[in-house]
């Protein structure tokens, strides 16, 4: 039970880092989750990927409409900051409103994940490895100076 756990959190955190893609991206082309989901080392089998592109083309109209909602409400964040008026009980909204919006699609990514893995075979999740690239990690410890 314990190494399943651990592949679900490297899952969720690879999902996370395309969520971070999506979000940082051009909200007005198009998601094409195969090639956003090719930029990652896989800890999934082939089957996995292919039930996760699926659940995330299923959802794709949902995503996007979650993920503009998001960038409009950085936007209004920042139009908060730049006020001169600032009132600091405005942009601590705002804030509250963004980490809201994330937490949303990451329970929307995760459930996506947590979905197919509990639908694959046991011999498919026997399957899951630690992706063999540190890339994520790389950029966490960059960020925090390490």
């Amino acid at each position: 039970m314990r190494t399943r756990t651990r592949y679900l959190l490297i899952g969720s955190l690879v999902l996370n880092g395309l969520l971070i893609g999506f979000i940082l991206g051009d909200l007005s082309r198009p998601v094409d989750t195969a090639r956003a989901l090719s930029q990652f080392n896989h800890p999934y089998p082939e089957e996995m990927q292919r039930d996760l592109r699926r659940g995330f083309r299923q959802n794709r109209a949902e995503i996007r409409g979650e993920l503009r909602a998001l960038a409009q409400s950085r936007r209004d964040l920042l139009g908060a900051m730049a006020d001169p008026g600032m009132d600091r009980a405005e942009i601590a909204s705002r804030m509250a409103d963004i980490r809201t919006r994330t937490t949303a699609l990451q329970e929307r990514f995760q459930g996506i994940t947590l979905d197919v893995v509990d639908s694959a075979a046991p011999e498919i999740r026997g399957q899951i490895r630690p992706p063999s690239n540190r890339r994520g990690q790389d950029f966490f410890s960059r960020a925090l100076g390490d």
